[in-house]
């Protein structure tokens, strides 16, 4: 397998540990990730790593990977003025997906998974467009979206110092391989959000 370059490590370290600007944390969300001019994310722990990521220009939002609080995390994001645009998950197994149905219940959104979004599609928040991955291995629907040259959601893919499990009955270690080789050629100072 290939070994993480050394300056997307140290953003993934960065990411984890919480780094981001100085800016004031948003009605229950948290203090954000990263919070640039045109773009703020927030990270929610939970049972997996739940994202709420909001195009400033536009005030709307998409939630990654929706966790089991998922309705008040909706509730502090819209309570901010912004609308909920979209719902990504990374892939289907139940961890990543335990508020999905609950949350489209309330607020029915388009969901991007796999196998409806394909690898080269571009989605968006707002005005920011996330090119779609398809990096299969920890499961056959795995996806990435990634931010040019700033931000890659990563899913299972990437781990703090690791990656993703290959050891469940529906991973397959030589796909993961060839998915770990597509992000070998991001751009140095890329935020991972794992």
């Amino acid at each position: 397998m290939h070994p993480l370059r050394p300056a997307v490590v140290l953003l993934l370290i960065g990411a984890l540990a919480g780094a981001g600007s100085a800016a004031a944390e948003e009605n229950g969300l948290g203090k954000p990730i990263l919070d640039a001019e045109d773009i703020r994310i927030h990270k929610i722990e939970s049972v997996c790593n739940t994202y709420v990521i909001v195009c400033k220009q536009t005030k709307r939002f998409a939630i990654v990977d929706p966790g089991l609080k998922i309705l008040d995390l909706h509730a502090a994001a819209a309570a901010g003025g912004h609308a909920l645009e979209a719902v990504w998950i990374t892939h289907e197994h139940r961890d990543h997906c335990f508020g999905l149905s609950k949350l489209l219940k309330a607020h029915p959104v388009p969901t991007v998974r796999h196998p409806a979004t394909k690898e080269g599609q571009v989605v968006k928040i707002g005005s920011l467009a996330w090119d779609v991955l398809h990096l299969p291995g920890h499961s056959p629907g795995s996806l990435g979206f990634v931010l040019k040259d700033r931000v890659l959601v990563a899913g299972v893919v990437l781990f703090e110092n690791s990656f993703g499990r290959t050891d469940l009955p529906t991973s397959d270690e030589k796909a993961f391989e060839t998915s770990l080789g597509k992000l070998w050629d991001l751009k140095a100072g890329v935020m991972v959000l794992p």
